[in-house]
């Protein structure tokens, strides 16, 4: 029961923002609709910019949009957040063969699209969950480069990634085992159990978000832009480097936005992930994609009080 929606202006999500995808699986329906500014993305509050036009600090106001620069930004807001880069991450860049690094400038500069191939763009890593997540949407990446759909068919693929460590003690900083056990017996001794509604069965200390977007470059071409939001505990020892425990959270919402052609929202509550896919269906006898401006969000909070309800609003925005 997705929504879509024929949207002709071009804007970005929160302080920066940006949207990509991945190939197609069933599409699951949406557990709990989003708020009317997500439904109607044209509308809502004036957004609040950075300027800078690359990334605005996590404890930046939400729910405000972002206006796209023209350029790719991305980023998050919400709770105090650090962001993380190489091992702190996900995995070494050589973990996963056939994977390609590119920065936005150059894949901007690209005169053509590979007619296959995976690429991450503007980061240092692979995230953990990247092969898991090949298979589970069909395609195959081969190690000398090669990518496939299930139907055999070459894709070219362009990820961004991003992973947090949120501060989710009131104040930043982690919670420890011990502290935890203090805190909930104090909770249970007073008949107050603050963490009814916290991430189960860890708390929520590691965010990862992904923009995909899957280019289709044969005799009739279109465009798939994927959302996904994913939701961690900590790992043994603290910290968010792979691998790190999924952990189900009170509600996840992820949309996708192919300006003027496609939008697509999804939510869950008590999970640790959820996914939405927008198409752009080109047509055929096309000598090029033309341009075209993307936005996408994927937005996790929690409700839970003794860790200050942590919430994260990934975004990314550019034009193509």
């Amino acid at each position: 029961m997705s929504r879509k929606a024929i949207l002709l202006s071009a804007v970005v999500c929160g302080p920066l923002c940006m949207v990509l995808s991945g190939s197609g699986f069933g599409a699951p329906p949406i557990e709990r609709p989003v708020n009317p500014a997500v439904m109607q993305p044209a509308g809502g509050p004036p957004p609040a910019v950075d300027m800078s036009g690359k990334e605005v600090p996590a404890n930046a106001p939400m729910p405000e949009r972002v206006i796209s620069h023209g350029k790719l930004m991305m980023g998050i807001r919400g709770t105090q957040a650090r962001r993380l880069s190489g091992k702190e991450a996900g995995l070494a860049r050589d973990a996963v063969p056939g994977v390609h690094f590119v920065s936005s400038e150059e894949w901007s500069r690209m005169r053509e699209i590979p007619k296959t191939g995976l690429f991450i763009v503007d980061a240092d890593f692979i995230p953990g969950n990247l092969e898991a997540t090949l298979k589970e949407r069909g395609f195959r990446l081969e190690k000398n480069g090669d990518l496939f759909d299930s139907e055999g068919k070459p894709k070219a693929i362009f990820i961004l990634p991003l992973a947090y460590e949120l501060a989710t003690k009131p104040g930043g900083g982690r919670q420890g085992w011990l502290e935890r056990l203090q805190h909930f017996a104090h909770n249970a001794a007073s008949g107050v159990i603050g963490e009814a509604h916290a991430g189960s069965p860890y708390y929520f200390a590691c965010y990862g978000a992904s923009a995909w977007l899957v280019y289709s470059n044969g005799f009739c071409r279109w465009q798939n832009l994927w959302t996904q939001g994913w939701a961690y505990g900590p790992k043994a020892g603290g910290g968010c480097g792979w691998p790190v425990p999924a952990t189900n959270i009170s509600s996840i919402q992820t949309w996708a936005w192919i300006h003027g052609v496609d939008f697509e929202f999804r939510s869950c509550n008590n999970c640790s992930t959820k996914n939405v896919m927008a198409n752009w269906s080109i047509g055929c006898f096309w000598p090029a994609y033309g341009s075209v401006s993307f936005e996408n969000y994927a937005n996790l909070q929690d409700n839970d009080p003794s860790h200050g309800n942590p919430r994260a609003d990934a975004y990314w925005s550019w034009s193509h």
